[in-house]
């Protein structure tokens, strides 16, 4: 079930995108090749339509801003339902990481050839600009958390308090719109 793409091992996802582009006469099969005991391959190549194509997404992408959602932000929209403590201590450890990927970033580009063309380490330059906006914020993200800036602490601690006390959802919410009714209801 499984068949030679580009030199490599490719699953049955790749095999129907392959499908899906030559249905639509986005790409043609050029030629099947076989390497010694190796399994056959196809090699495909672009149709001027596939160009087109490739060319009106490809001016579309870099012309036009989309919202990309990672998983960090879905992450953050939910963080409250960890203690605080617990996420801190994650964040810290996610800046780490996200320290260690900008460093290993950094030795690549410091032994390239003085003369390596820029255009091939945009996408690169990309992700590291991004990289570093991210360290950015969750370096803010942690100081407000270990100086309790983050505005809702309280809330999201005394949360955290009613759950390990064994409240129900319901006595948890009645609880906090008594003690914090203040911050937790607004007029629209």
């Amino acid at each position: 079930l499984c068949r030679r793409f580009a030199g490599g091992p490719v699953g049955l996802a790749t095999l129907a995108v392959v499908e899906s582009l030559r249905k639509k006469e986005l790409i043609n099969a050029r030629e099947a090749v076989r390497e010694g005991n190796r399994p056959e391959r196809t090699v495909y190549e672009i149709t001027d339509a596939g160009t087109a194509a490739m060319h009106d997404w490809l001016s579309e992408m870099l012309r036009d801003p989309s919202p990309q959602f990672t998983d960090f932000e879905a992450a953050l929209s939910l963080m409250g339902a960890i203690p605080p403590d617990e996420a801190l201590a994650l964040l810290r450890l996610r800046l780490k990481a996200l320290r260690i990927s900008s460093n290993q970033y950094d030795g690549i580009r410091s032994n390239l050839p003085e003369r390596f063309p820029a255009l091939f380490l945009v996408e690169g330059d990309y992700a590291e600009a991004v990289r570093l906006a991210e360290i950015a914020f969750v370096e803010q993200l942690v100081a407000d958390l270990e100086h309790d800036r983050l505005g809702g602490m309280e809330v999201w601690r005394r949360i955290h308090e009613l759950r390990d006390a064994g409240h129900t959802g319901e006595e948890a919410n009645a609880k906090l719109l008594e003690e914090f009714g203040d911050v937790l209801t607004w007029d629209t």
